[in-house]
């Protein structure tokens, strides 16, 4: 019990002394850590893909439901029932 105390005592004691040094190393290595960027890139690259793709795909839908409103006659009432809920025409 008397080693354990002692041991605490002694690293309170290094770190009261040394508080001012080892504080700055720590800054500097979190410092030096922000300038390493994770490759994000990529996925953001893999991600505007994938969002592109989608969009492309819900404009292709929307067009083909507008072509098909366009080639009604201008008399005749637009019914669509497999139009999706979220598309205005």
């Amino acid at each position: 019990m008397k080693a354990t105390g002692r041991y605490i005592s002694l690293f309170r004691d290094f770190i009261s002394r040394y508080a001012v040094e080892i504080l700055g190393v720590a800054a500097i290595i979190l410092f030096s850590f922000s300038f390493i960027t994770p490759s994000y890139d990529y996925q953001l690259k893999r991600e505007k893909r994938r969002v592109e793709s989608a969009l492309h795909k819900r404009q292709r839908i929307v067009e083909k439901y507008a072509i098909r409103a366009l080639q009604q006659a201008p008399d005749e009432w637009m019914s669509f029932p497999d139009l999706p809920e979220d598309m205005v025409i």
